[in-house]
């Protein structure tokens, strides 16, 4: 992933690359500094329902939470994270 930011750096970062990439790390996570780099490279872009949703492993969502440190949990958040294999302990963070 750096080697792509690094040879297009205009690449716009949106929702749904955030949306994808997090759900496509399913075992060891975005790097923190990778989620916040990509945050940075887009100053609307914002840690949403649909980006928490997305995160399927405790890392990521750490990194997200401190990123939005406001942000409300929502039941569906909740709900969709317990179908995750890290489940208990994403609810567990979340709450």
């Amino acid at each position: 992933m750096q080697l792509l930011l690094d040879h297009e750096p205009d690449v716009p970062i949106t929702e749904a690359i955030m949306i994808t990439l997090l759900e496509s790390e399913t075992r060891f996570g975005l790097s923190d500094n990778l989620i916040e780099l990509l945050f940075k490279r887009n100053d609307e872009l914002q840690v949403t329902e649909a980006i928490l949703k997305a995160a399927k492993i405790c890392l990521n969502m750490g990194v997200l939470l401190r990123l939005a440190p406001g942000i409300r949990v929502t039941q569906d958040v909740l709900q969709e994270s317990s179908n995750y294999s890290e489940g208990e302990e994403l609810v567990a963070l979340l709450l």
